[in-house]
């Protein structure tokens, strides 16, 4: 089965938030509007901060914001910044030509068919069409 973590499920309901209210939130509004453990929050913000979709801003106002428009922050964003990889299957990795059976394999096309689709997909839904409902 396929699934993507609990960091980047929290990762995207944080980001939503951070495009909703459109300004510099502090953490605790964020965890508490979303219902995330504040010290699990602060590891996936700063893995998003080092991705570059999220600031943040010091002092008595501070807090994280997005870095970009939610029309320019895509689902694929996120995932790659807080899954690392996204694979449907071992084959699809860097390190294909390792397997013992790639020359001779013949599931190994419609892995790569699949996981071509599932790349496409989170790249093509933006925060955007998220808070618009624009999914089809």
């Amino acid at each position: 089965m396929l699934k993507f973590s609990k960091k980047t499920e929290y990762g995207l309901r944080a980001m939503l938030y951070l495009a909703q209210t459109n300004s510099v939130v502090p953490i605790q509004n964020i965890s508490a509007g979303e219902d995330i453990s504040h010290t699990f929050l602060e590891q996936i913000i700063y893995e998003l901060k080092q991705s570059g979709l999220v600031i943040s801003q010091r002092g008595a106002s501070g807090g994280y914001a997005l870095a970009k428009s939610p029309q320019e922050i895509n689902l694929g964003d996120i995932v790659r910044s807080l899954e690392k990889e996204i694979a449907v299957s071992g084959c699809v990795l860097e390190d294909v030509f390792s397997c013992p059976r790639h020359e001779k394999c013949l599931a190994k096309n419609a892995w790569f068919k699949i996981q071509k689709e599932l790349l496409k997909s989170v790249n093509n839904i933006s925060l955007q069409d998220l808070l618009d409902d624009k999914l089809s």
